[in-house]
């Protein structure tokens, strides 16, 4: 009898030992499986800090890469201005002799100057919109850029040579379309397609292919024998396919009746307008950020 009781004694001595090694290597398990999720977090971390870096510099690369095009933008406007100035100073030499054929009620022999005959008419700022430099707002209303070159008062992408861009452009009444005519004035031959938008939204090709390089300016013609009745025109453009930017002063839609209607407003994948005034802005937040510590340093 007495020999029994320490037997019982170390059975239940050997289950607590066994329950107590059980619960140990439960908790060790749940400790391992802690410390592997903390090393993945460790890891994922890691990760993210080492592609901070490459972030940083993309956004410097694109930074760099603005400032470029607008360092260039900026030598052309250079350029346009001096020739602007030089007009205006043959202008003003001519104004005298204007003013005496103006008294004299201009003999039949008088044409306008070239200033007069660029100089818009009054209505025409009240239909259409106020216009950005390069803004797709520059294709409203009828050519107004003299000759070609890198002008301000045609539409450019925000960037040459970046790939598909596109053109939109309303007009004020749908009409059954003859043709449709647009004038390039910069870099033509890199509309890839032309197409019009059916008052039911249905965007209808009117033609698509290669077109022809050829000089500025250029009126690259859309010739349109089914019938299609649309106030809505779409240009393509690859601007891939020329060196440079790619740049369209106006969009006419003929009717096969013989009407001729100017947009009357336009937009576009991307302008040159939204980067100038990206870097407008960042000149003046600049120039505050500068003001106190030139006035530090003035002190």
């Amino acid at each position: 009898m007495n020999k029994l009781i320490p037997i019982g004694t170390i059975a239940v001595g050997t289950v607590l030992l066994f329950s107590h090694e059980w619960r140990l290597s439960r908790q060790v398990a749940s400790v391992c499986a802690d410390r592997d999720a903390l090393a993945e977090q460790v890891r994922i971390l890691d990760e993210r800090l080492q592609a901070v870096p490459a972030e940083i510099q993309a956004k410097l690369d694109l930074a760099q890469s603005n400032l470029e095009l607008a360092e260039t933008r900026l030598t052309h406007m250079a350029t346009r201005a001096s020739e602007l100035e030089r007009r205006l100073q043959a202008v003003q030499a001519q104004a005298p002799a204007q003013a005496a054929r103006a008294a004299s009620g201009r003999s039949p022999g008088w044409s306008p100057s070239e200033a007069e005959s660029l100089a818009p008419l009054p209505e025409y700022f009240a239909v259409f919109p106020k216009r950005s430099h390069w803004g797709p707002e520059e294709v409203t209303g009828p050519p107004d850029t003299e000759g070609s070159g890198d002008i301000v008062t045609a539409w450019a992408s925000a960037r040459p040579d970046s790939g598909p861009e596109w053109l939109k452009l309303d007009y004020e009444s749908p009409v059954d379309i003859g043709e449709v005519r647009i004038r390039e004035t910069h870099n033509p031959g890199a509309i890839s397609k032309v197409t019009a938008f059916q008052p039911n939204g249905t965007e209808v090709v009117l033609w698509e292919g290669e077109a022809t390089p050829a000089q500025a300016p250029n009126d690259f013609v859309v010739p349109v024998s089914q019938p299609i009745a649309a106030n809505q025109i779409k240009v393509y453009v690859d601007s891939q396919r020329v060196p440079g930017w790619n740049e369209i002063d106006a969009v006419e839609l003929v009717g096969k009746d013989g009407s001729r209607q100017w947009a009357r407003n336009a937009s576009a994948s991307s302008t040159f307008a939204e980067l100038q005034n990206q870097l407008s802005f960042r000149s003046t937040i600049e120039t505050i950020t500068e003001r106190p510590r030139r006035l530090e340093i003035s002190k």
